[in-house]
């Protein structure tokens, strides 16, 4: 079937495929394409007639009638040919690998001069250096052994070479192009093989020179394998050995040097092979030539190189191995500490004994760390029973990330929202122990909490650990559940995970609550609170440490208009709503109470609303019954006393006149009733319009109640602490300049004369005047603690203004015509003794976050723990974050941006921590680290320091 002149991408590949194919003719059945089926009778004219199927029959061919049948059924040649296409195509798709792109960039070329010699059809081939074939890797100079009957050329001896280019035919993406290897022999030099240049028009060319081309399926079938150093080695050493030798033979001057007879004419015709033998004796060992500048490394887990070792006599000849020596590999530093040994390495003998490979040399060491980090080492390899080694430097890498530790571990304990996680560290191992290498990547997955960088990809540091210490923040509410897990980037295996619960907290009512409420009345002073799980309130909960309102509680019902959007503050953990509007209408009435951050945090109040009982005024006057006009007409006859009255009482008397008639009485009895009625509809109206008045009130009332509310929830976080012009500050200024002969006092008055702004203008005052605390009990036990020499220190914004207090001669006596003793001379005193002088650029800050929501600055300090995991009971907090500045201080920065809190009170004060007596402070001892005091006069100066006494 001819496919030649067909152009399209099928009939290419069809074109190549076809000349793949094998005919034979079955004859036993077996389906195996023995001689004697493949090779036909070549003049017969059935042999003729089958090589001429599909094409115009010649003339000598006319007497053979072919026919073909399938399942009983006559064919056409056009459905021959199309099954046979198909069959193709099948056959292309099921065996067929392609090669349509390498690993490296490709050079195209265009119209090769040389296609026979690559053996190529394509106009344009692209040359790799680089191509993954069969899952393996193929690169250009890498060793390779073309086994007997790989191809054509290739039939009697393996053959050892060296891969240089791989050729695919076409552009990228066009089908049916060969793919070719180039290959240069061993024994044919670096300038005989193959040349990729440019042309006299600048375009790339090929001159495949004494290489050879040969097909890509020898890697398929199996027949190209890699060849091994030590391999190579012996092969270069089998063809060095064929190589004939030669002896000069001695002129006849040198023959009279030496004293030995010999004759010219005759040396020029006489040439003898002489082979010389090493001397059996053994100077030393060494690599071989190719190992010798080598550069090894390997990672822990994995094994090293094959190593080649060869033997050489007293003359530097190399000499074979007596016996196969029993060889121990080790890895030490270069200090010589031994990392690992290892003694079940394998070793065989090449090259006629002349070199032992030493292989199966696998690395386990948990000392990795000492070579941190450049991982430098040697490697030694000696024997048991020979004196002699060799030694190769080496890099020993950690291996993989294989698990890792969280410091401390119970980074997870008593978390609460919005908290920061301030010290965590992972540390990042291998199998084996060793922290893993600096730059490994880490992934993180948090549930509930948020990590504060934009990635959540980590990087291992130089020493094996990733610092995660103020990236965590709580994101979830009270009692939810949240998580960390940690995976390798690499292989995304999970090598961390570790779940917790956020501490639980409950909102409950703390004022007793009436079953039974009457319509429009309200519910007065009610306190809410928030307690742990065991019942007790939770005063860490305090709105006045937060400026964002954080903590507060907000009303809603669904049945009345109720304002939710007022919030109430919580302080201490507590929250007092001061009146709370019931509805005018009777029946149920719910509202819920709730946490305005935490909704979770809630809890819903259910009042019964009754309508107030309403009093009635009967304002008709009453009608006599029948009784009593029965009863007045029998008793006509009667004589009754008189009946006289005044507003406030009765009094009965005998009357003159018993002969009137009873009805005279009703009648009075009526007169008197009618005028007492009027009197209560009078006082009846009067109560009406003071009810009337009443309700007015009430409602102003309300409104008054809201704003005040209002103003309660936002008026102490608005408050800037300002206590500058306060007595008490004024009365510890006078206090300070009557200490005459002082720095502090004359740092005082200078800051009070605006005359000399100029030399004050860095000085920012004396340290008992930066800040004021809230009680006398905390500023007397601070004012000990510290002690008058820090309590009088001078500040002063850097060092240079520091320098400008003080100046001395040559001699170094201090020159009272400058500095702060020319202006205590000019006020009227001196100064005696020393003075502190705290220069704030200088000091070390603190480097931790502040709160950035308080105008206050407070620093972010975790509370102290006991083992058992809680807040030790009568911590009320840090000295540091104690201390109140004045609102003209609140501002004042460093050049690093550090205020005075993070510098001056930090550095005096450090951690000291505050518990309210002494008793509490001492049951906190071990979790004290950097001193305390307490309330009632305690003072621990720092671990294991205590002052006792009084002060």
């Amino acid at each position: 079937m001819d496919l030649k002149q067909r152009k399209v991408d099928r009939a290419q590949i069809l074109k190549t495929c076809c000349s793949r194919v094998k005919c034979f003719i079955e004859t036993d059945g077996g389906f195996y394409p023995t001689p004697s089926k493949t090779d036909l009778s070549h003049h017969h004219c059935y042999t003729t007639a089958l090589k001429n199927f599909g094409q115009k029959s010649l003339e000598k061919d006319r007497d053979v009638n072919v026919e073909i049948f399938k399942d009983g059924k006559k064919l056409s040649l056009q459905q021959v040919e199309k099954q046979y296409q198909d069959w193709i195509f099948q056959m292309h798709n099921l065996y067929d690998e392609e090669s349509d792109c390498g690993e490296d960039e490709h050079v195209i070329i265009i119209n090769p001069s040389n296609k026979k010699q690559l053996v190529i059809s394509s106009d344009v081939i692209r040359v790799h250096r680089h191509i993954r074939r069969k899952g393996k890797s193929w690169r250009s100079g890498q060793k390779i052994k073309v086994l007997k009957g790989a191809c054509s050329g290739v039939y009697k001896n393996n053959i050892y070479c060296v891969l240089e280019y791989i050729l695919l035919e076409g552009f990228q993406g066009d089908a049916g192009g060969e793919t070719r290897i180039i290959c240069r022999q061993l024994g044919i030099s670096d300038e005989k093989g193959c040349l990729i240049f440019e042309d006299e028009d600048g375009n790339p060319a090929i001159d495949i020179r004494e290489s050879k081309s040969l097909p890509i399926s020898i890697i398929d079938t199996g027949k190209c394998l890699s060849v091994e150093t030590a391999e190579w080695i012996s092969q270069l050493e089998k063809r060095q050995k064929k190589i004939p030798s030669s002896i000069d033979i001695l002129s006849a001057s040198h023959c009279e040097e030496l004293e030995v007879e010999g004759k010219e004419s005759d040396c020029s015709s006489y040439v003898n092979s002489v082979r010389v033998k090493a001397q059996s004796q053994v100077k030393r060992w060494a690599l071989v030539s190719d190992m010798q500048h080598a550069k090894l490394s390997v990672r822990v887990g994995s094994h090293f190189p094959p190593i080649s070792i060869a033997c050489y006599d007293v003359y530097e000849n190399r000499t074979s191995f007596r016996h196969v020596p029993k060889l121990i590999a080790k890895v030490s530093t270069k200090q010589g500490v031994i990392l690992f040994q290892s003694e079940t390495l394998k070793s065989h003998l090449l090259s006629k004994c002349s070199v032992i490979t030493a292989e199966n040399i696998l690395v386990k060491s948990s000392e990795v760390d000492l070579i941190r980090p450049g991982y430098e080492a040697q490697l030694t390899i000696c024997s048991k029973d020979e004196p002699f080694d060799v030694s190769v430097p080496c890099k020993v890498l950690p291996g993989s990330i294989d698990h890792l530790n969280a410091k401390p571990k119970d980074f997870m304990k008593h978390l609460l929202p919005g908290n920061v996680v301030q010290e965590l560290e992972l540390e990042v191992f291998d199998a084996y122990g060793n922290h893993v290498k600096q730059g490994s990547d880490l992934s993180l997955g948090v549930d509930g909490f948020h990590f504060q960088q934009k990635t959540n990809i980590v990087q291992v540091d130089d020493h094996g650990r990733v610092d995660l210490s103020g990236l965590l923040k709580v994101s979830k509410g009270y009692g939810e559940s949240v998580s960390l897990s940690v995976f390798s980037s690499k292989s995304n295996k999970l090598l961390f995970k570790v779940k917790s619960q956020i501490e639980k907290r409950m909102l409950r009512v703390a004022t007793k609550i009436p079953e039974k409420c009457c319509a429009g009345s309200q519910l007065e002073d009610v306190v809410f609170e928030i307690v742990n799980s065991d019942g007790v309130v939770d005063e860490t909960i305090d709105d006045n440490e937060k400026g964002d309102m954080s903590h507060s509680l907000v009303l809603k019902s669904d049945s009345t208009d109720m304002d939710d959007t007022v919030k109430y503050s919580f302080r201490h953990g507590c929250c007092t709503v001061r009146t709370i509007q019931l509805p005018e209408i009777e029946g149920s009435f719910s509202f819920r109470a709730a946490h305005s951050r935490f909704p979770k945090l809630n809890m819903t109040i259910t009042v019964l609303v009754e309508t107030a009982p309403e009093i009635v005024y009967e304002s008709s006057q009453p009608q006599c019954t029948a009784e009593e006009i029965s009863l007045q007409n029998n008793l006509s006859g009667f004589r009754i006393p008189k009946v006289e009255h005044d507003d406030n009482a009765m009094v009965l008397g005998p009357s003159p006149d018993s002969a009137k008639s009873i009805g005279n009485l009703v009648k009075s009895l009526y007169d008197e009733r009618k005028e007492l009625e009027d009197k209560f509809l009078q006082d009846g109206r009067r109560i009406g319009e003071h009810e009337q008045k009443l309700k007015t009130f009430h409602a102003q009332r309300l409104e008054y109640e809201k704003a005040l509310s209002e103003l309660q929830a936002s008026l102490e976080a608005n408050s800037n602490g300002d206590s500058s012009n306060s007595p008490k500050k004024e009365r510890m200024l006078g206090e300070i300049e009557s200490r005459a002969h002082t720095a502090a006092s004359v740092v005082c008055k200078v800051l009070k004369d605006k005359k000399y702004h100029d030399f004050s203008k860095d000085i920012l005052g004396v340290v008992a005047l930066l800040g004021s605390v809230e009680t006398n009990e905390l500023a007397r036990i601070l004012t000990e603690f510290l002690g008058e020499e820090q309590m009088l220190g001078v500040v002063c914004k850097s060092y240079k203004a520091a320098h400008n207090l003080e100046t001395c001669d040559v001699h170094g006596n201090v020159n009272c015509s400058t500095g702060l003793q020319a202006l205590a001379s000019a006020l009227g005193t001196s100064l005696d003794g020393r003075y502190s002088v705290i220069c704030l650029e200088d000091v070390r800050p603190y480097e931790g976050e502040c709160d950035s929501g308080d105008p206050q600055r407070r620093l972010l300090l975790s509370d102290p723990t006991l083992p058992n995991g809680k807040t030790p009971p009568g911590f009320s907090g840090y000295a540091v974050n104690m201390i109140y500045l004045d609102a003209n201080q609140l501002y004042t920065r460093t050049s690093g941006g550090k205020g005075l809190r993070e510098t001056l009170f930090y550095h005096i004060l450090g951690e000291v921590q505050v518990y309210r007596t002494r008793e509490t402070m001492r049951k906190a001892l071990e979790c004290i680290h950097h001193g305390a005091v307490s309330l009632d006069g305690g003072i621990v100066r720092k671990t294991g320091v205590i002052s006792l006494g009084c002060g």
